[in-house]
C-alpha cells in the first residue's frame, strides 16, 4: 500500500485502541505521526517492533511489515527455517458465531517465533505464531479478491535477517 493509504487506514476508527496505543508507545507519538503522515519511513528495527502491535488476526499495514513488500523478492529462499506446506479451504466458526469458509494455511518454522504471511496481488501481511514444536497455522477468514494471488511465508533467520519460502500461487 502507499503511505497515504496506510495513513488513512491506521488513523481510521477501524484500528483498535490498544493497537494504536502500542504503535505510539513503540516509536513515540511524534515518530508515529511522521510515519503515518508519510514524512518518514520506519527503520528495520521499528518495523520489527511495530509488527508486534498487531494481533494474529489483524493485518499488518504493508508500510509496517517487517520486510517492505517491494523488497520481499530480494530475500533468500529456504525450507529449513520456514515452510508453507498446506493451503486449503476450511470451514470454521467466526468470532461472531457464523459458519464461514476460510483459507487455512499451515507450515513449520523455528519454535515459538513469528511467521509473516505476505499475500500479493495487493500486499496483505499477516502474522502467525509457531508452537513449541515449530508448527504454525493461520485461518484467513476474509476472502481474497477474486483472481490470482501469491503467498509467501517469511521468518527471521537471525536478528534483522529474514528468509522466505518460494511463492505459492492461489486462486
Amino acid at each position: 500500500r502507499l503511505v497515504s493509504d496506510w495513513s488513512s487506514d491506521v488513523c481510521s476508527s477501524d484500528l483498535a485502541i490498544p493497537t494504536l496505543s502500542c504503535l505510539e508507545k513503540a516509536i513515540g507519538t511524534v515518530g508515529f505521526s511522521e510515519i503515518s503522515s508519510g514524512k518518514l519511513q520506519p527503520t528495520a528495527a521499528e518495523r520489527r517492533t511495530l509488527a508486534d502491535c498487531f494481533s494474529g488476526a489483524e493485518p499488518i499495514p504493508a508500510i509496517l511489515a517487517p520486510i517492505a513488500p517491494a523488497h520481499l523478492t530480494e530475500l533468500g529462499t529456504t525450507t529449513d527455517i520456514v515452510s508453507l506446506s498446506s493451503i486449503k479451504n476450511h470451514d470454521i466458526t467466526s468470532k461472531d458465531g457464523k459458519k464461514i469458509n476460510g483459507l487455512l494455511l499451515s507450515g513449520t518454522g523455528v519454535p515459538n517465533t513469528n511467521v509473516f504471511l505476505y499475500f500479493f496481488s495487493d500486499p496483505l501481511v499477516l502474522r502467525a505464531q509457531t508452537d513449541s514444536q515449530g508448527n504454525w497455522s493461520y485461518v484467513l477468514e476474509t476472502p481474497l479478491k477474486p483472481g490470482k494471488h501469491e503467498v509467501y511465508a517469511v521468518a527471521e533467520k537471525d536478528v534483522g535477517n529474514f528468509v522466505r519460502t518460494s511463492a505459492v500461487p492461489i486462486t
